[in-house]
């Protein structure tokens, strides 16, 4: 599906669908395709943005890179076909669903 878009470098078989494979998630995860999750974020590229872990919504720990200066950052999230991120504005309580 993204073959179609050629400014986009990065496979997605690379970044989604092996790793979906790897952990037993695949079909569900790691797919646009009907009957699978429909979780994907649009990233713009130059967009720059400063690492502040109180804004990312995660639950690992907070990383390493607290207080880096970073270019390209997701702009809207889905999950499960929900919006649930969209310009840095959360909207569902990500914790309500997991993997």
């Amino acid at each position: 599906m993204l073959n179609s878009f050629p400014h986009i470098s990065i496979s997605p078989c690379l970044c989604c669908e092996n790793p979906a494979r790897i952990y037993g998630l695949f079909p569900q995860k790691g797919t646009l395709h009907p009957g699978s999750d429909a979780d994907f974020v649009l990233v713009d590229t130059e967009q720059a943005w400063t690492v502040r872990s109180a804004r990312c919504y995660t639950k690992g720990a907070p990383g390493p890179f607290e207080g880096w200066r970073l270019k390209g950052g997701p702009v809207i999230t889905f999950c499960a076909g929900r919006k649930v991120m969209d310009n840095r504005t959360v909207f569902w309580n990500v914790e309500e669903r997991s993997v």
